[in-house]
């Protein structure tokens, strides 16, 4: 087991009932200030369909992919994903980059898209707008040595589990910004669930899903591991968010720790 002082869970279950939310499992400190990893693509994905929705931007239009923006190199980072490596000068369609960033995390295409709806328009039309303060976002997804000279000296983008909880509440009700902005992101979000590590729920739910991980090392050598899940589940006509943050601080391997606490957490409260 994960001893206690190598482990940080925040976690939250709520089920939508009678018109409301009813949080039915709750851990940790949901305003606490956590690297998100990859979570913040959501806000990613929201202002470029914001932008779709506006007729700024189009899903057919090609994007060009610039070197300072390429962040994977090997089709070992996507195992389950079929569609090949975006290359430098290449050019692919924005819906097929939102796509990619949502589906299989794929840091160049979002590099490509922050670069194209902006870092000041994410924060000011998707994190102002819908209060999130402390969930900016302030960097790319690459080395400091490839970001653009004013984005150099930016700290590291932080959000809180509670945004993610709010997030989620809207995106099942559609609420997120617009009608279009939710169906276009559930539409995206929506994972296969036979063939992830989210196979433990039934082949019937519809489950919109974004994880986040992100491992580095302390100055002890130890191991830091940010390990995220969040996702809406609709089963009949329930419906459920799980928002789950991890920081493991530990050599052991602990993916297949935290993702059966995950299982048991699903099975217990809403299975």
């Amino acid at each position: 087991m994960i001893q206690e002082d190598t482990f940080l869970k925040f976690a939250l279950i709520s089920k939508y009932a009678n018109n409301n939310f009813v949080d039915i499992y709750s851990c940790g400190d949901l305003e606490k200030s956590i690297y998100p990893a990859s979570l913040s693509k959501v806000f990613i994905a929201a202002e470029v369909l914001r932008q779709i929705e506006i007729t700024k931007l189009n899903f057919t239009r090609k994007i060009k992919i610039h070197k300072n923006n390429v962040a994977n190199f090997s089709r070992k980072e996507f195992p389950f994903s079929k569609f090949p490596i975006l290359k430098e000068n290449k050019k692919y369609s924005i819906e097929k980059l939102i796509f990619l960033m949502l589906q299989r995390s794929d840091d160049t295409a979002t590099n490509a898209l922050i670069d194209l709806v902006t870092r000041e328009s994410i924060n000011h039309n998707i994190i102002s707008k819908l209060e999130y303060i402390g969930s900016d976002l302030t960097r790319k997804f690459c080395p400091r040595n490839k970001e653009e000279l004013k984005y150099k000296d930016n700290p590291i983008t932080m959000t809180k589990p509670i945004h993610f909880v709010d997030f989620y509440k809207k995106l099942i009700n559609n609420d997120v910004i617009s009608n279009f902005v939710s169906d276009n992101l559930k539409k995206m979000m929506q994972k296969c669930i036979g063939k992830t590590n989210l196979n433990f729920i039934n082949d019937n739910a519809n489950c919109y899903y974004k994880g986040g991980y992100f491992m580095s090392k302390l100055s002890n050598g130890q191991k830091c591991i940010h390990r995220h899940y969040t996702f809406a589940v609709e089963k009949n006509d329930d419906k459920y968010i799980f928002i789950y943050f991890s920081i493991t601080k530990t050599n052991i391997f602990t993916n297949t720790i935290i993702e059966n606490d995950i299982k048991r957490l699903y099975n217990q409260f809403i299975l």
